[in-house]
């Protein structure tokens, strides 16, 4: 029995055309079958074999076709071999029935096929209802990881200033009179120090949280990138202007199609990532070039952070533009972070049109090289023009 079901299923993978041949095969041969024995057997016993055949292979429009087809033939033919229309009474009661037998054979094989495929349709619906099921399960524990690695992560960042901005301000409420003036203006900024940390991180983890709907509601204008980088490296703190040599070289008439304020958001992240791993009294080089993308012949602005640090380890490069990922060496290390600027970076970039990646050998002093791109706003005239051109065609 097992055998059987698994011979009828093989015959439904068989291709089209072979299924077809072999139907119209069987179906002829069993009508020559019995026109040939009808004399001497005098009845269609091989008929339903041929029925039920073309019933599971092609179901409904293979059994009528079938059933249509035989009976105009045999009809036809038991005309001839009697030589009138007029059949006699019992032999159109025998011919009647056998039809009406074998119509009811294929009926039959029609329902076993059609709760075959309703069985074989809710055993498909059931694996892919599993499939959502375990895929739903595997996002969701790739949340609690997120969420784990975001509460440790948090909890680890945000416990060093907070403790630095509780232990200065408790000093100075406890001790004020006992502080001189010099003291106390080093305790405040260690305290204002410490606030701005504590600022940075809170306002990465809110900007985290609504980058994902902030992509989708950028609006994008045309604008000059230079005026904003140069207002950008103005009103960076006095302290990192006068502890790195920041140069700037935007040409004046490049002007980009993007959100102005997440272009200012992502060049700060870029800054403030360099700050905190490049060396006091080294280099930072801010350029901005026009390019055009061969495959496409698209331009685009590239605009680049070029430090003098420690640089990334080339392996560690495509992992840190997801969320909550930092460098090994940092994750015990002194330099605090949350892991989100770059995270934030790309998520901006991507939705501005353009993309963002990291150069860099890993070797001490050569530094890194952070550049992303964004449409020129030349590009946006000519895309235009492009959609013009096609909707007049």
């Amino acid at each position: 029995m097992r055998y059987m079901k698994q011979l009828l299923r093989s015959l439904l993978t068989l291709p089209y055309s072979i299924r077809l041949g072999m139907t119209i095969s069987c179906a002829a041969l069993g009508l020559i079958l019995y026109m040939v024995t009808f004399p001497i057997i005098h009845n269609g016993n091989l008929m339903p074999l041929f029925v039920g055949l073309t019933a599971w292979m092609f179901k409904k429009k293979g059994l009528y076709t079938y059933l249509a087809s035989g009976t105009l033939i045999l009809i036809v033919y038991h005309t001839i071999r009697l030589g009138t229309w007029l059949w006699p009474q019992s032999f159109i009661f025998s011919f009647v029935s056998g039809a009406l037998i074998i119509s009811l054979e294929g009926l039959f094989v029609l329902t076993l096929r059609d709760l075959l495929d309703s069985a074989d349709g809710a055993r498909k619906r059931a694996m892919e209802a599993e499939k959502r099921i375990e895929s739903a399960y595997e996002q969701q524990l790739q949340l609690n990881q997120i969420k784990d690695q975001f509460l440790i992560s948090m909890n680890h960042e945000l416990r060093t200033p907070l403790t630095e901005l509780h232990a200065y301000l408790e000093l100075l409420y406890e001790r004020h009179d006992l502080l001189n003036s010099n003291v106390r203006t080093r305790y405040i900024a260690h305290a204002f120090q410490a606030s701005q940390e504590l600022q940075q991180l809170t306002y990465n983890v809110l900007d985290a949280m609504q980058v994902e709907e902030q992509g989708k509601m950028l609006m994008a204008e045309a604008f000059t990138l230079a005026n904003h980088v140069n207002d950008i490296v103005k009103h960076l703190n006095a302290d990192k202007l006068q502890s790195y040599t920041i140069k700037a070289t935007i040409p004046a008439y490049l002007k980009v199609f993007a959100n102005a304020q997440a272009v200012r958001q992502i060049l700060r992240n870029l800054l403030s990532n360099v700050f905190k791993y490049a060396p006091p009294q080294t280099d930072i080089s801010i350029e901005a070039v026009e390019t055009t993308i061969p495959e496409t012949g698209k331009k685009y602005i590239c605009i680049s952070v070029q430090d003098e640090g420690p640089g990334i380890p080339p392996d560690e490069i495509p992992l840190l533009f997801q969320q909550f990922v930092r460098l090994k060496r940092d994750v015990s290390g002194p330099i605090r972070g949350t892991g989100l600027g770059l995270y934030i970076c790309r998520k901006l970039v991507e939705a501005m049109g353009g993309s963002i990646w990291i150069e860099s050998d890993g070797i001490p002093g050569h530094g890194s090289r952070f550049r992303f791109t964004l449409p020129t706003a030349e590009q946006l005239i000519i895309s235009s023009v492009q959609a013009n051109i096609r909707m007049e065609d």
